[in-house]
């Protein structure tokens, strides 16, 4: 026979044939195309291999041409064809043959798994859960930063207020400052008004010092526009009612100052006829009923008198002259300016009882008498001078002592730190 020659043969000297050995560990491939598309067959003693996997035929509509090839490796994608699996020869006669069969059937039929499992509930609540929560989560996804801006919203606003309360004090401060300068003012004219720590009806240089005052003027804007509100609600109260007080004592001043120059005429014609009356010219006569008398229901009287002269002591008639600072002993007396003059005794001072018919005189002092005397107009001008400027006195000092207070809060607060606020 002939031998080719050595350059057209595929073994080099010395070569084995391991073609077989390939064929047995599956790594000699089977059925490869040989240039014109005509199979290579296996080399003899190989262990058959496996038909390629047929094409996917591609759905109506496309434009595909012919079919779709199958997957790399032989397995179609899950659901389109069942993955055929290799010949696993007989381990007794090709142990590496059938060794590597199955490690490529393992490899192929490693499908993801899927595991169904019946919770018992019905398909549309599953829907209906899922819907729920998907509209929850929307609803989360909306509410979660409305909340929240909410929130920095509040507390932004509630550190501007803090910072705005601290930034009105220092003003209104300085304006109660001012006010009780005015009501000092006014304090210091009362007090030089009153004699004996009273005041004086009708005191007419009282009136026009009063009267060259000015009203007590106050900044209502700057405190109804501010922030104090949001102070306790005790202190803010108490800033408010400051200055409604205010006001309050500036028509309270204005209208004494008015009904006073009415009064001051009245006053005036009643002090004239006190002046000239005489309180030792008239007395009382001590009338003690019989006992009869008594019995049948009289009372004790005293009986206003007009007085003539007294009855020095050691002498029975009356001196029209008067005793020159000695002692007396009686008066003459009579019930009219018409009538009679009758003389009769007086109580002797220290006496443990006082008999009937004794004179008693008048205490000059008493303002009933001088009521009597100056007439009813005068006492009621009187009467309504007096607590007009004693409400008036009060007023002030009391505005004083809150103004003191008031500013003490305020200062407190204008000192405070403000509070950091991203909303600035």
């Amino acid at each position: 026979m002939e031998v080719p020659p050595l350059s057209q043969t595929s073994k080099r000297p010395g070569a084995r044939d391991i073609s077989d050995l390939k064929a047995r560990l599956g790594l000699k491939k089977s059925n490869t195309a040989a240039p014109g598309g005509a199979p290579v067959a296996a080399p003899p003693g190989a262990a058959p291999q496996p038909p390629a996997p047929a094409g996917i035929v591609p759905p109506p509509g496309t434009n595909i041409q012919g079919s779709i090839p199958a997957v790399p490796g032989g397995a179609p994608p899950p659901g389109i064809a069942h993955t055929q699996q290799a010949h696993v020869p007989d381990a007794s006669s090709d142990p590496f043959g059938a060794m590597s069969a199955m490690a490529q059937n393992a490899a192929v039929g490693a499908a993801p798994q899927i595991v169904v499992v019946n919770d018992g509930s019905n398909v549309e609540s599953v829907a209906k859960k899922n819907s729920a929560a998907a509209i929850g989560r929307t609803v989360a996804m909306i509410l979660l930063p409305l909340v929240a801006g909410i929130v920095m919203g509040k507390i932004g606003s509630g550190a501007n207020q803090y910072n705005q309360v601290i930034a009105d004090a220092k003003p209104i401060m300085e304006d109660v400052k001012v006010v009780r300068g005015g009501l000092t003012e006014m304090a210091a004219v009362l007090e030089r008004g009153k004699q004996t720590g009273k005041f004086i009806p009708g005191d007419d240089a009282l009136t026009k010092s009063l009267a060259s005052l000015e009203a007590v003027v106050t900044n209502d804007e700057l405190v109804y526009e501010s922030s104090l509100y949001h102070l306790e609600s005790n202190v803010s109260r108490e800033i408010y009612t400051f200055y409604s007080d205010i006001h309050t004592l500036n028509a309270m001043l204005k209208d004494h100052l008015r009904e006073a120059k009415k009064e001051s005429k009245i006053l005036k014609e009643g002090a004239a006829k006190y002046k000239g009356f005489n309180p030792m010219a008239y007395g009382a006569l001590l009338q003690i009923p019989p006992a009869e008398e008594s019995a049948a229901g009289a009372s004790v009287t005293m009986r206003m008198v007009q007085l003539g002269g007294p009855v020095c002591e050691g002498e029975t008639k009356p001196n029209p002259k008067g005793c020159d600072g000695q002692p007396f002993t009686g008066f003459a007396h009579r019930d009219d300016e018409t009538g009679g003059w009758k003389v009769n005794k007086i109580p002797v001072p220290g006496a443990k009882a006082v008999p009937g018919d004794s004179v008693v005189m008048l205490d000059p002092t008493s303002k009933s008498i001088k009521q009597i005397i100056t007439g009813g107009q005068a006492t009621l001008a009187e009467i309504a001078y007096g607590k007009r400027i004693d409400a008036i006195d009060a007023k002030v000092t009391q505005l004083l002592d809150t103004g003191k207070t008031i500013q003490n809060v305020l200062n407190e607060k204008s000192n405070e730190s403000t509070k950091f606020n991203f909303f600035l």
